[in-house]
């Protein structure tokens, strides 16, 4: 064999062992990263379903408290219970499974600056039943930022709109104008309120150290006591005739009394007006002056009658003897 043949083959030998090696390492970062990642785990799959999902992706990271444990693998238009719901198929390591229980709750989450979106799922108690592939997880309808964007600029530009309108009045109170500017910028007012305030204080002093009728009603508790007594007997007063069973209550609270009451007064008022008009013997009498006149007159002669037989007994009185 030439000189120039057992080169090439040498050469030939250092770059299929320079492949080899560089396969080998491929071959282990590949595997190492796949550990890493969890890319050689055995996974299962659960499902999602969302009203929206705010931009998810397919192959977005899936994280269980926080720690990567899968990824998207499907988001997907479906009805359910005649709504339109999105589907989300998330494949997640078994080792986790446990973890993943009937009350856990997934959620979208985003990841750093940048706004990326990923699926995070919360550990359910140990009591719940686990989770198994094909089952359905609790999801959470994510936030509609831009929603929340429009209200909050429509918000700040209410907010706007009321600091301009609480500067400009601030502004005309601080130039006095209208009532409050008034109130705030006349020191007359003040000083009127002050003094006010001082004669209030000089009138109480006057009324503690006075033995005037105000001071002492003011000071001394007897009167504040009978009035107790007064109302306390008011409120006994009103309970007897509410609740009680004398004569005033039953004039209460007996309507068949009142009616009867009402009716003898109406027949008392129908025999006045009678005797007023001069119908029957009253009225002719009240109102018949020529009667009145002969009854005088009768009452007289009775009244000489009897002074008569007074003084002149034998006159009326026969005594006959057999």
């Amino acid at each position: 064999m030439s000189t120039r043949k057992q080169e090439e083959h040498r050469h030939e030998i250092k770059v299929g062992l320079t492949i080899l090696v560089g396969l080998a390492i491929v071959i282990f970062v590949i595997f190492a990263i796949g550990r890493q990642q969890g890319v050689l785990e055995k996974r299962y799959v659960l499902y999602v379903y969302m009203s929206r999902v705010n931009g998810l992706q397919t192959g977005a990271p899936v994280r269980l408290n926080g720690v990567r444990v899968g990824s998207v693998i499907g988001i997907e238009f479906t009805e359910v219970a005649e709504n339109q719901r999105i589907k989300v198929t998330l494949e997640i390591m078994t080792n986790v499974q446990n973890l993943i229980r009937t009350d856990s709750e997934a959620y979208i989450g985003t990841l750093g600056l940048l706004g990326d979106k990923f699926i995070s799922i919360t550990s359910g108690l140990p009591h719940n039943a686990i989770l198994q592939s094909g089952d359905q997880l609790i999801g959470t309808d994510p936030v509609d930022v831009e929603k929340l964007i429009d209200e909050s600029v429509n918000t700040f530009d209410e907010l706007r709109k009321a600091t301009a309108v609480i500067s400009e009045i601030a502004e005309k109170i601080n130039s006095g104008q209208g009532t409050i500017g008034l109130l705030v910028n006349d020191p007359q007012l003040y000083n009127g309120v002050t003094g006010t305030l001082k004669s209030l204080q000089q009138l109480k002093k006057e009324f503690e150290n006075s033995d005037g009728t105000i001071a002492r009603i003011l000071r001394d508790t007897t009167m504040y006591n009978e009035l107790y007594t007064f109302l306390r007997n008011a409120n006994l007063l009103a309970d007897s005739l509410v609740n009680g069973s004398g004569s005033a209550a039953k004039f209460v609270n007996n309507a068949e009394l009142y009616d009867k009451i009402v009716n003898d007064l109406n027949e008392i008022s129908t025999l006045l007006n009678k005797i007023n008009l001069g119908e029957g013997t009253f009225g002719q009498m009240i109102n018949d002056d020529e009667l009145y006149r002969q009854l005088q007159k009768t009452t007289a002669q009775l009244d000489s009658l009897v002074k008569d037989v007074r003084m002149n007994p034998k006159k009326y009185l026969t005594v006959k003897v057999f």
